[in-house]
């Protein structure tokens, strides 16, 4: 079957950026001096305009958003640090969610099984011979990126011997991420019912083939070449042209044939000349909703390399069509002894940048400055300590940014200098452990949506302010044996300006009558309450008995009125409770009375 695909062709800007800088191994004194606030000082996450991520989030519900991350290492996924941090973030966005609309975009090149680990829900082959090399220049492809030009698989004729093209799979229980990620794989995150097709990505060449592909569906989570082909087409999108572009086409609906994976081998059209295929993505057409984190980040990046070394991919940044960008550096930058004043005008040449690249100087960007790391001297340590108050500088001059504390969400947790538990979170001194990388995306993503989440004991060392656009989630995981205090310990004064609480159960967490939950402390002063209070519901016969929320922080399994959990009088509390309804239904007679 031959099908010719819907495509969009984005020329986009072309904007090479010169960055001129010297990165010395001693700053001067006037670039020390400039003071930031540190990040202890900090909220958890600040947006002059939240309504602009709210959007993000809402519009989540109904269609597709997608976000870049750029970043170094521990942002690089598949072949880099991030085999875990990013599936989580993606894992954390679909709890949020309920589905996976789309995949990350994936060229030509080997992942999965653990060498490396497979991307969020995809894994793929490029087995030799394959596609010759990108006839791209660097500077005009994303950071780990893999295109190739790739001829016919007719490898006995064709201009480059090839005989096998890119073979993508679509893992949409994300059977083979790092196990590290703790991610189930009895759950379908991309729903494989509907119509499922694939975008696939190429760049124009005055000697370009076009696109064909084909559809192999297989029994097997592990990529096969033998696979029966069961759709095969074509994609003509105009890639002939001396004018530099990149295009987009979408292939028909791919056909399960009752198998329970799908894989797409995609390669040129023409033995004698090439295609510059970039990559593709799976989404699903029946289901949209929901939100997609793509990658984009090298090993070794600080912010000014992205600058130097890939200024000129606007074009493929904008056919990527994304709806907000993180930007995920720091530890590079700090390493490489940037003041937190560099720091920021890096961050700021960055972002116009990006918006030049999309053409949209709204385009919502969030700063996420990477979190503590070890073998810095006491000059670096302060300026790094102020590389969040440089992007909230960043933000509080544009309603379009937003700052997520990282630093702060993590200390609580001991992920500093002087808590002795630093080997939780990092492996080395640098790279996140799985853990790390699992708390890091549980704690971000939960701030991207207003939320300061709470899955362990932790303990603030700074005053806190809840705001009423806030919530405090608390997991409950058991006995709770966090040293005396609530699972959220706050060292200094809490102040509740009518946040919302939220309480949930680990699973298999079943609390018992007289069970007390502490949740949280204060070892200065408490002022304000909750707006709103959402705790987990317990078995038939038992309430939450919240009468000390706000003087010991604590909540407690009770027996309800009239239930046989308790033969024991009743207590002051449910005495107040029971009397206000008493009240209440003398009222409601005396109205229907009259």
């Amino acid at each position: 079957m031959i099908s010719s695909g819907n495509h969009i062709q984005r020329a986009g800007p072309r904007f090479a950026l010169t960055l001129a800088m010297c990165v010395c191994t001693q700053l001067s004194a006037i670039a020390w001096q400039t003071s930031f606030q540190d990040f202890s000082q900090i909220d958890y996450f600040y947006a002059q305009n939240p309504q602009v991520f709210q959007n993000l989030w809402q519009q989540a519900k109904t269609h597709t958003v997608r976000i870049a991350v750029l970043g170094d290492s521990q942002e690089t996924s598949p072949g880099g640090h991030g085999s875990v941090y990013i599936p989580r973030l993606n894992y954390e966005m679909w709890k949020h969610f309920g589905n996976v609309p789309e995949t990350p975009l994936e060229g030509c090149t080997f992942y999965g099984s653990g060498a490396p680990w497979a991307d969020w829900l995809l894994t793929g082959s490029c087995a030799s011979p394959g596609p010759s090399p990108s006839r791209l220049a660097a500077n005009q492809i994303l950071p780990n990126m893999s295109p190739g030009a790739f001829s016919t698989l007719n490898g006995g004729i064709n201009i480059n011997g090839e005989y096998y093209g890119q073979l993508t799979l679509l893992q949409q229980n994300a059977l083979d991420v790092d196990p590290g990620a703790q991610i189930p794989s009895d759950v379908d995150y991309f729903n494989t019912s509907g119509i499922v097709k694939a975008e696939i990505f190429a760049a124009t060449n005055a000697s370009s083939g076009e696109i064909t592909y084909y559809a192999q569906p297989y029994t097997s989570g592990l990529p096969s070449y033998y696979a029966p082909t069961t759709l095969s087409g074509t994609l003509t999108l105009g890639l002939s042209s001396s004018t530099f572009a990149v295009s987009s086409g979408t292939t028909a609906a791919l056909p399960y044939n009752s198998n329970l994976y799908m894989a797409l081998q995609v390669a040129g059209t023409d033995n004698q000349q090439l295609t510059d295929i970039l990559g593709l993505r799976y989404f699903n057409e029946s289901y949209p909703q929901g939100v997609i984190v793509d990658t984009y980040s090298q090993g070794g990046y600080q912010t000014s390399s992205f600058l130097e070394n890939n200024g000129d991919a606007g074009a493929i940044f904008q056919a990527l069509d994304f709806q907000a960008v993180i930007l995920h550096y720091g530890a590079n930058d700090i390493g490489a002894r940037l003041s937190a004043q560099q720091f920021q005008s890096e961050e700021e040449a960055l972002i116009s940048l990006v918006r030049s690249w999309v053409q949209t100087p709204s385009f919502p960007v969030i700063l996420i400055a990477d979190v503590y790391r070890t073998g810095l001297t006491a000059s670096q340590q302060s300026q790094f300590d102020q590389y969040v108050g440089a992007q909230l500088a960043v933000a509080q001059a544009d309603p379009n940014v937003m700052v997520i504390n990282s630093r702060r969400l993590m200390d609580g947790l001991g992920w500093n200098a002087t808590s002795g538990q630093s080997a939780n979170f990092l492996v080395d001194g640098l790279h996140y452990t799985p853990y790390g990388g699992q708390v890091l995306a549980a704690s971000e993503v939960a701030a991207l949506m207003g939320e300061i989440l709470v899955a362990g004991c932790t303990t603030e060392q700074y005053s806190v302010v809840l705001e009423a656009t806030m919530s405090l989630s608390l997991e409950l995981s058991g006995p709770p044996s966090c040293g005396g205090g609530g699972i959220y310990n706050v060292a200094q004064s809490l102040t509740l300006n009518q946040p919302t609480l939220n309480v949930t159960l680990s699973s298999g967490v079943a609390p018992t009558l007289g069970q007390s939950y502490q949740l949280f402390s204060w070892g200065g002063s408490l002022s304000g309450g909750f707006g709103a209070i959402n705790l987990p519901p317990l078995p038939a016969g038992l309430v939450w008995n919240t009468s000390a929320l706000y003087t010991t922080g604590t909540i407690t399994v009770a027996g309800a009125l009239g239930s046989t959990a308790t033969d024991s009088p009743l207590p002051l509390w449910a005495l107040g409770l029971l009397g206000a309804s008493l009240i209440g239904s003398a009222n409601l007679r005396l109205k229907k009375a009259a």
